[in-house]
Parts: structure tokens; C-alpha cells; sequence
């Protein structure tokens, strides 16, 4: 059963969800540094290439959903513009977010991460909306307690 089970979680393990990996990006006591931890532990071989993914995907993404946003709402973008400096390409949002420390677990232990983000809409503006696109993703366990009930086909 033990073998079985090593199967199936290298399996997830190689298929991982980079949406759900996002999330945990995006929940502000995780972040990368965490993620990136937990790769290291898991499995040192794939980390860093698993991390530099996910940095990329998470970038893309927000990318696309911005340059989306800047479609429907042009002029207000045209004003913020110059929010992150002078020539060159300006700090995001998620660039700002992805900066700053992750919020310490002890001193956050009742972090609601919806509320986190739309009380911090002002800062993080269209990061702020992804964030909660995101977050707001429904996710079931039937797959892993699936996976993982073979138990009683061993009885």
C-alpha cells in the first residue's frame, strides 16, 4: 500500500497545480519564500526550477490580467503611470507585493486573506483584484482523499 501511495503522490508531485501554488503566493504569511522552502524539502532536485515557474507564471499572469484591465480602463492607468518612478519599465504591484516581507504567522494568526486584500486595495490595486480572483477559486479534496483511500481495498 505504501508503494501505492508513493506512486500516486510522485504523480501530484510532478503535476502540481500552479494555480493553487499561486494562491499560496498571494496568501501574504506564505509567499515565495515558503513555497519555495517546501519545494526544497519535498524535492531539492526540482525546487528551483518549480519556483522559477511559478515566479514566471505569476508574472504572466498578472501581466495578461493588466493589460486586459488597461483596455477597458485607459485613462485611469494613464494617471498612474508614473506611481513607480521616472524612465524604464515602473514597479508593478506585484513587484511591490512580492517585495515586501512576508506578515509574521504569530502576529497575523487570525488572517482573514480575502479581507487582507481588500483592505489593501489602495496599495496593491490591480494585484488586489487578481489576488482575490484567485483566492476565490473553489477547491474540492475529493482527488486527494481518493487517491489516498486504497486502505480499505487492502482489507
Amino acid at each position: 500500500m505504501a508503494r501505492d501511495m508513493q506512486v500516486k503522490f510522485d504523480k501530484y508531485w510532478k503535476e502540481y497545480s500552479l494555480i493553487l501554488a499561486m494562491g499560496a503566493v498571494l496568501y501574504p504569511r506564505i509567499k515565495i519564500e515558503m513555497l519555495e522552502a517546501s519545494y526544497k524539502e519535498l524535492d531539492p532536485s526540482t525546487a528551483s526550477l518549480k519556483t522559477e515557474k511559478l515566479k514566471e507564471s505569476l508574472s504572466d499572469l498578472y501581466k495578461n490580467i493588466r493589460n486586459c484591465l488597461k483596455k477597458f480602463f485607459r485613462d485611469f492607468f494613464e494617471l498612474e503611470k508614473g506611481i513607480g518612478g521616472g524612465a524604464g519599465d515602473p514597479k508593478t504591484h506585484l513587484d511591490i507585493y512580492l517585495e515586501e516581507p512576508r506578515l509574521n504567522r504569530r502576529a497575523n494568526i487570525n488572517l482573514d486573506v480575502l479581507t487582507y486584500w481588500r483592505d489593501n486595495q489602495h496599495r496593491f490595486g490591480d494585484l488586489a483584484s487578481m489576488a482575490r480572483e484567485i483566492l476565490s477559486i473553489p477547491i474540492t479534496p475529493v482527488a486527494s482523499e481518493s487517491a489516498f483511500s486504497a486502505g480499505s481495498r487492502y482489507n
